[in-house]
């Protein structure tokens, strides 16, 4: 290998296993929480709704523009539970 024999003499078989397979969860386990497919998803289809809303004809009595807000709101908490969780 590539390692001296001075430096894993004193570690157990059993111990660089366990070392390894902490390292290598904790990468694995990084990948996974950066990785959020329902998240990016979602947060896909309210631009996409956003976008129908602000199309759609104005004499709604208000209520377009209400869900208009309410998308608004729903992207800008979409984003922040997708940053909270790559943190």
């Amino acid at each position: 290998m590539f390692l001296r024999k001075s430096w894993i003499s004193g570690w157990s078989f059993s111990s660089a296993l366990f070392l390894g397979g902490t390292l290598s969860g904790a990468v694995l386990t990084g990948a996974v929480m950066a990785s959020q497919p329902h998240m990016e998803a979602a947060l896909q289809d309210l631009y996409a709704a956003r976008q129908q809303l602000n199309s759609a004809a104005h004499d709604k009595a208000g209520h377009r523009v209400y869900a208009i807000n309410l998308v608004d709101k729903a992207i800008s908490e979409t984003q922040e539970g997708i940053a909270a969780a790559e943190h």
